[in-house]
């Protein structure tokens, strides 16, 4: 029976000692996993700051692009006065040159 006992004693050591080994390794695991968290937030400040700025470009892109718009129809409107002119410079009769004067 002592053998027993004895042999039940040896095997709770080991036990114990791999329950303290697994531990150790539970709370490195930890450790790590709230560095991998921290690492996460400190992307994800990152990614919302690029966000914004890309979001603020695009902004400044529409307003260009307004900006610019309003001045093609600006200019599409001066070019469709010019065409009037054109035609009606093309449908007016043609000039005759000019008489010589006369000298007296």
């Amino acid at each position: 029976m002592k053998g027993v006992l004895d042999a039940i004693a040896k095997v709770e050591r080991h036990l114990d000692g791999k329950i303290d080994q697994v531990r150790t390794e539970v709370h490195g695991l930890d450790a790590k996993i709230d560095q991998v968290r921290s690492e996460v937030h400190g992307l994800d400040a990152k990614i919302d700051q690029v966000r914004s700025e890309v979001h603020a470009r695009f902004d400044q892109v529409d307003n260009d692009l307004k900006a610019l718009d309003k001045e093609v129809t600006a200019h599409m409107a001066v070019h469709r006065e010019l065409e009037k002119d054109i035609e009606l410079l093309k449908r007016r009769p043609a000039r005759t040159a000019a008489r010589a004067t006369r000298r007296r």
